[in-house]
């Protein structure tokens, strides 16, 4: 087994969004990921999302319910959107990495081994010879991912941008749920292989000597062009950016600011 540590692509998606900020815009692929989640056995998905990657900016959308995400990266933003409301918000990568260092630091103070652990994250990596998945082991959470090959840089960068991206946001606007740095760590490995998941399954020990271990299986369909239906809908995502009503993300999510030091 080989030692999952720390590796050079840590820092990839706080150099790539601020970098944008001062550099001209790198090179994008347009491309779309269908994806569906699962959890434990079930065999209707917990959730759908269709996330669509236009230059340097992704559009995610999310079935039940219905929202739209904007990852703006040129603005070094990340906008939601709620269709049923026809409201908006919008939340700076900025404000999102200072939520998510502190997250970090809480998690390292807890008593609670996971937290702990979460806050920073080390895995035995192996392949699966029979499946060709790639095996993240650790005492308290087990990553299995199948790839596909990235077609090019740029498409290994655009995803792991909006992965990392979406990892801290869903963090900072969904209080108790799994903190982000586990993912992180895999999406780093992902990003130095030139790959992309086409399907990951997380498995959680039980947390108790009665309890069941918990599992939640994510697969991704991956076309590397646009459709015109996508086209459409990114150009009614647009629509909204320009007439939803402006709300602060505290309002916009129905409760109180985020602070990871309240979790």
């Amino acid at each position: 087994m080989k030692r999952f540590g720390k590796l050079v692509a840590t820092n990839v998606l706080a150099i790539g969004w601020a970098l944008s900020a001062t550099a001209a815009p790198a090179l994008a692929d347009d491309f779309r990921i269908e994806t569906k989640v699962y959890v434990g056995k079930e065999t209707e998905p917990a959730s759908e999302d269709l996330t669509l990657f236009r230059g340097e900016q992704v559009y995610d959308f999310l079935s039940k319910p219905r929202e739209i995400t904007v990852f703006d990266k040129p603005r070094s933003r990340v906008i939601l959107l709620d269709p049923a409301r026809r409201v908006k918000a919008e939340v700076t990568m900025e404000r999102i990495m200072a939520f998510s260092d502190k997250l970090r630091t809480w998690c390292g103070k807890q008593d609670d081994p996971l937290l702990k652990f979460a806050a920073e994250p080390s895995f035995d990596q192996s392949l699966d010879n029979t499946s060709g998945e790639l095996v993240f082991t650790s005492p308290f959470l087990t990553y299995r991912v199948a790839t596909v090959k990235a077609g090019t840089d740029d498409i290994a960068r655009q995803y792991v941008e909006f992965s990392d991206s979406y990892a801290r946001l869903n963090a900072m606007t969904s209080p108790g749920s799994t903190p982000p740095f586990p993912r992180l760590k895999i999406d780093e490995a992902l990003f130095l292989s030139h790959a992309i998941p086409s399907k990951v399954e997380l498995t959680m020990p039980p947390r108790s000597r009665w309890g069941k271990p918990t599992m939640v299986r994510s697969e991704h369909s991956v076309n590397w062009r646009l459709l015109e239906s996508d086209q459409q809908r990114i150009q009614e995502a647009e629509e909204f950016l320009a007439v939803f009503t402006p709300l602060t993300l505290e309002r916009y999510l129905g409760s109180p600011p985020p602070s990871a030091t309240k979790r």
